[in-house]
């Protein structure tokens, strides 16, 4: 079997996400530790500049979606399998994108929250403005500040539902973990 290689972060909640799969899974893997703000020079020529975290390396093989590094995982370590589950989809495509902005919004709520993780002004001034393209509402909520209660509803309704789903079971799959599992729970892991 090739190595497996995670490149991630710590603070990266969906490096998390597939650091919980590969335990969950029992699979041997090396870490590679890469900054939280680009440059990544290590990773540009293997993502031909894609500058998504984590990056899953199998073998030659290069994986830059989390979704689909969760599928690759399943299917490299088929025991235990992951569970179907009716919400696999609308967690993982519909769901997870949106609770990274929500969630973005209330852990970041003012510069305190921002700058807890990070070593440095400079390195949280870096983050800042390198995520500020594509999430604006977390990384300067003093433009949006009526976003913060709709982002903490949408998070409320979003944990509730979960919670009403495990009443009556262990996972969202039923008795075992599903994909909509390691999908949803990322996001509150990091808040």
């Amino acid at each position: 079997m090739p190595d497996i290689i995670l490149h991630h972060y710590a603070l990266s909640p969906y490096s998390q996400k597939i650091r919980s799969l590969l335990g969950y899974k029992g699979a041997a893997w090396r870490s590679a530790v890469v900054p939280m703000v680009p440059p990544r020079p290590e990773l540009v020529a293997m993502t031909g500049g894609i500058r998504r975290i984590p990056v899953l390396q199998i073998g030659a093989d290069i994986i830059c979606d989390s979704n689909l590094a969760l599928r690759v995982i399943d299917q490299m370590f088929p025991a235990p399998k992951l569970a179907p589950s009716p919400f696999d989809h609308a967690v993982a495509h519909l769901w997870e994108p949106r609770q990274m902005i929500y969630l973005g919004t209330i852990r970041f709520r003012n510069r305190a929250d921002i700058a807890s993780g990070f070593s440095s002004e400079d390195e949280m001034k870096a983050f800042r403005a390198d995520r500020a393209p594509f999430m604006a509402p977390a990384t300067d909520i003093s433009k949006s500040p009526e976003f913060a209660p709709s982002a903490l509803a949408h998070i409320r309704q979003q944990a509730q539902w979960t919670e009403d789903q495990l009443a009556s079971r262990d996972f969202l799959g039923g008795a075992a973990p599903a994909h909509a599992d390691f999908s949803g729970f990322h996001g509150f892991w990091w808040l």
